[in-house]
């Protein structure tokens, strides 16, 4: 006779599938907005990282899911290619901030100074920001501006603005439209504008 224990493993495993399908449905939605917009995701189908060391069972499940964007080849003039969209959700982080106590959906925008290649970095690292700067999960856009101007700050990063929301607030495709996509697409527009006007 199966265990009561036994029976919720399995239940809180098939919830836990169920919950990676919908964060899967959220993200496709993205990338269905962003590309109406003229950005493509360039991270390919992958979307987190995991292992099958036996020596690391904490990575056997993800703790980011990740998703990267830029403008499109048919819509990119050169004002857009030190320009990068990151969206992600960050699931699970042991000794975070007392302030992360539910799963984040986590976005923002990087530019570079033109010329230098943020092709280089771990973009993954990129949808931590908002936990590491213990910003409020309220949609609100944090920004960074290179203080002094210089491309040899901060290798080359010239901007970046970024946010989260409780993931949970996220409800329907309207929610990522208007929360995300919309003011990611305001901001991506106007650094572009700010860059031709140079």
């Amino acid at each position: 006779m199966p265990s009561e224990t036994g029976k919720q493993i399995l239940s809180g495993l098939a919830e836990t599938r169920r919950f990676f399908g919908q964060v899967s449905q959220l993200m496709q939605a993205a990338d269905g907005m962003l590309a109406e917009e003229g950005w493509e995701a360039f991270s390919t189908n992958r979307c987190t990282d995991l292992t099958g060391s036996l020596l690391h069972p904490r990575r056997w499940m993800a703790q980011n899911i990740y998703r990267f964007y830029r403008l499109s080849d048919g819509d990119n003039t050169g004002a857009g290619d030190d320009i990068i969209i990151v969206l992600g959700v960050v699931l699970d982080r042991d000794g975070a901030w007392v302030g992360f106590q539910e799963p984040w959906l986590t976005f923002g925008l990087y530019q570079y100074f033109p010329g230098h290649n943020p092709w280089k970095f771990r973009w993954e690292d990129w949808i931590d920001v908002p936990l590491e700067n213990k910003v409020d999960p309220d949609g609100t856009f944090s920004t960074w501006d290179n203080p002094e101007n210089d491309p040899e700050i901060d290798e080359g990063l010239l901007h970046q603005a970024y946010g989260a929301v409780p993931l949970v607030s996220i409800q329907d495709a309207s929610d990522i439209k208007n929360t995300v996509v919309d003011p990611l697409i305001e901001i991506a527009q106007a650094r572009i504008a700010g860059f031709k006007g140079s």
